[in-house]
């Protein structure tokens, strides 16, 4: 990995440190060797630690509050309604509830989650009155 004081680094991993990645308008350019360099900081933090901390500047603070908004009220819904975010042949997929083992764990997944066509999809059946804020 070429020397980048923004990406996630070797120190890292022998320190058992959750990566901290900077990203910057120059990074984040597709095809760039900075864009390359972090691409594989947040792979090899995925493969390692399953998590990284994203740090990006140019995110509006108000952006942020509505985004915890919205996951706060997602994950205060009944258990039944999480429910129906579950996919059969996925098992590990959807919405996975706390555990005996695992008790603060609860983790909603949404399919193909990067077209809002299946964010819109996944707020129909949790909210099929609509919640058009939440995608």
């Amino acid at each position: 990995m070429e020397s980048n004081p923004q990406v996630y680094s070797p120190q890292t991993q022998q320190n058992n440190i959750v990566p901290v990645i900077y990203f910057t308008t120059e990074n984040l350019n597709p095809g760039t060797g900075s864009w390359f360099s972090t691409c594989k900081a947040v792979r090899e933090a995925l493969e390692e630690f399953s998590c990284f901390v994203a740090v990006y500047d140019k995110v509006e603070p108000e952006f942020i509050s509505d985004a915890f908004a919205s996951f706060k009220e997602l994950f205060n819904l009944p258990m039944e309604t999480k429910l129906l975010n579950t996919i059969p042949d996925r098992p590990a997929f959807g919405y996975i509830r706390p555990r005996p083992e695992t008790p603060v764990h609860e983790t909603v997944g949404i399919e193909d989650s990067t077209t809002i066509e299946a964010v819109h999809s996944f707020a129909n059946v949790i909210w099929p009155s609509g919640n058009d804020h939440f995608w």
